[in-house]
């Protein structure tokens, strides 16, 4: 009996763990292991604590929108569209100091080479009227000390043996230095270099005074401007709606109030009028030496 029990309760044991193995093998087969959903680290956190993604997802749009929306060049006149009537007269103003700042320097060399050509040609007519001889072309000069004792005398005219004609000092000058020559005797020289000193002083002032009136006419100028462009700025985020701080920042809004001006500020000040500046003097310089020597300011 024993044995026939036995037998009886393995037998009905084994369809039971018959059953499992099939059981079991298909659910580990047929189940498919779905996938999990992919969070970053900021939304899972604002998951966790109840915040809203309509916030941060409207944040990255506005992020990669700006990304692809880099800022275009403005061009200068655009900068100046909130200039006003006075504004545009004391830029007005301004370009004319600059452009006669930038005259100055040239005319200050015109007057500087002035007083160095009366040092040379004063000399050359002492040399003159000090030498025994000078001898021009294979043609001998007289002496023209001996006629006027050593003494410049731009208005006397001698007899020229060697020449069969009369010349006076300042012609000799010019036939032997050239067309650019002129006889000057004690009081024209000292006359013509206090003269020309004179003028150089002159320009020299008038060169600071303008330099002064440009930088301070462009730089009230666009200081009127900038104190418009901020006031407008300022204005237009009052007006925002409250979802609007939400995205962009307070310290954005004062970099933007500080910094972005500062840049239209450099741009519309006095750099402006130093620009001006200075294009005036490279034009006005080169049609001083086109006057003086052509060839040499083609060169």
């Amino acid at each position: 009996m024993s044995d026939q029990s036995h037998q009886l309760g393995t037998s009905q044991q084994q369809p039971s763990i018959t059953v499992e193995l099939t059981a079991s093998e298909p659910a580990q087969s047929e189940s498919p292991s779905l996938p999990r959903p992919k969070l970053s680290s900021q939304s899972y956190r604002d998951a966790v604590v109840g915040r809203p993604l309509s916030a941060d997802k409207h944040r990255k749009d506005v992020e990669e929108k700006e990304e692809k929306e880099l800022p275009k060049p403005v061009g200068y006149i655009k900068l100046l569209r909130y200039a006003t009537a006075f504004d545009w007269l004391l830029m007005l103003l301004g370009t004319l100091s600059a452009i006669a700042h930038g005259i100055a320097f040239p005319g200050g060399m015109l007057v500087y080479g002035d007083i160095t050509n009366a040092f040379v040609n004063h000399a050359a007519s002492l040399t003159l009227a000090n030498d025994n001889s000078v001898s021009v072309s294979n043609t001998l000069l007289v002496d023209f000390a001996n006629l006027t004792g050593g003494i410049v005398d731009c208005s006397a005219s001698y007899f020229i043996e060697g020449l069969q004609t009369s010349l006076t000092l300042g012609e000799a000058l010019v036939l032997i230095f050239g067309s650019q020559a002129r006889c000057l005797d004690d009081g024209a020289f000292i006359s013509e270099v206090n003269t020309s000193v004179y003028i150089f002083l002159g320009i020299a002032g008038g060169a600071f005074l303008a330099g002064w009136v440009q930088v301070w006419l462009f730089q009230m100028a666009a200081e009127r401007q900038v104190k418009k462009i901020r006031l407008t700025y300022y204005r237009s985020v009052l007006r925002q709606d409250i979802g609007w701080f939400d995205v962009n920042s307070s310290g954005e809004l004062s970099n933007r109030l500080l910094d972005d001006t500062g840049r239209i500020y450099a741009g519309i000040g006095d750099n402006t009028a130093i620009l001006i500046q200075w294009v005036t003097t490279f034009f006005a310089a080169f049609v001083v030496g086109l006057i003086q020597e052509w060839r040499l300011a083609l060169v």
